[in-house]
């Protein structure tokens, strides 16, 4: 399994760096790679910089809200636990929206 982390990780970041506009899903991918490895701070990185192309993706939302509630950073986790369920009602069940 490390392997594989490894693997998605450099897939991932490589794919970052030859598209000038990497599309959401590649950054919430690696975010999702960083939490796997407990390296929240990046994870974070990540998942933001998600939200920043497309604010209203609510995986973002409940990824980031988890890591904070790990971290235990109650306000922060229930801001985004609050937009991700949000969001998951307004688009339906999947959350992204389109």
């Amino acid at each position: 399994p490390t392997g594989v982390v490894s693997a998605n990780k450099t897939l991932s970041v490589a794919t970052l760096r030859r598209s000038k506009k990497p599309p959401v899903g590649a950054r919430f991918g690696l975010g999702s790679v960083y939490a796997a490895q407990n390296r929240y701070d990046e994870a974070a990185r990540w998942f933001n910089e998600a939200l920043r192309v497309e604010p209203n993706h609510a995986p973002a939302h409940q990824s980031l809200a988890q890591l904070f509630e790990l971290q235990g950073k109650k306000d922060a986790a229930l801001h985004h636990y609050q937009e991700a369920v949000r969001l998951m009602r307004q688009n339906g069940a999947g959350g992204a929206s389109r």
